[in-house]
């Protein structure tokens, strides 16, 4: 890795949890501030694709945001022509609409293929936002790492961390559980350090809970959050009291 190429990707690196990004970008695409292009970065590609699925779902369903087209690897690459048929459809601004390009492993181009990326994010109309996604930063080009607002997503992807958390609430909900059953679902959640677990169990909690008891002591128990309480305190308070 040259040196250039290696201070990019010291300095010019967003770290971020994967609901942390999510919010990061649709925030910027709300206020109207985006930058122009992200590389999100992780070492799993299963979850790079994912968090790029799940942008595109939000973006779409939170903000209407209609105009996203995908380029991807074929045969194991992304040739020019390609490429330019994707950017074709970046040329003319839209007035008022926000466009998206998502291209998947981008180490996977070829030189010319990566030279018309080059040219097309320092040409791309204004309201335009590409998100560009890799496993292998390192592999990249300074000139185009010179173009993106880094993104190394953290932790484990949104389709597993869903999965964890219904089967963590299930087991708290349980009538069956024992305390001390509980009580390790709780121990389990803590070592995780999730910062978002009250949002998730009241998301839960407003789907599938809809008896006024069970809110109300949830509301009590986001109101004792609040106050700076330890989430462990909290979840001990609302499901073993």
């Amino acid at each position: 890795m040259n040196l250039d190429v290696g201070l990019w990707y010291l300095l010019g690196t967003i770290e971020a949890s994967m609901s942390g990004y999510h919010q990061y970008i649709l925030q910027a695409v709300e206020e109207g501030r985006f930058f122009h292009a992200y590389l999100l970065v992780h070492e799993q590609d299963s979850v790079v694709q994912e968090e790029t699925f799940f942008l595109a779902k939000e973006l779409r369903e939170k903000y209407g945001v209609f105009d996203q087209y995908f380029l991807e690897p074929e045969k194991g690459s992304i040739d020019i022509e390609a490429t330019r048929e994707f950017r074709q459809r970046f040329i003319f601004q839209t007035v008022g609409r926000v466009k998206v390009g998502y291209i998947a492993h981008i180490e996977k181009m070829t030189l010319p293929a990566q030279q018309m990326l080059l040219k097309l994010l320092e040409e791309a109309p204004k309201n335009t936002l590409f998100v560009l996604t890799t496993t292998r930063a390192k592999l990249l080009s300074a000139p185009i790492l010179s173009r993106v607002r880094m993104v190394r997503l953290q932790g484990k992807g949104t389709i597993q961390i869903k999965l964890e958390y219904e089967n963590w609430f299930t087991k708290l909900f349980s009538e069956e559980a024992l305390l001390f059953e509980k009580q390790k679902v709780i121990e389990e959640i803590e070592k995780t350090e999730i910062t978002d677990i009250d949002f998730h169990l009241s998301c839960y909690i407003w789907q599938r809970k809809n008896d006024k008891a069970t809110i109300q002591k949830w509301l009590d128990s986001l109101s004792f959050m609040h106050k700076n309480a330890k989430v462990r305190t909290v979840l001990e308070y609302f499901f073993l009291t």
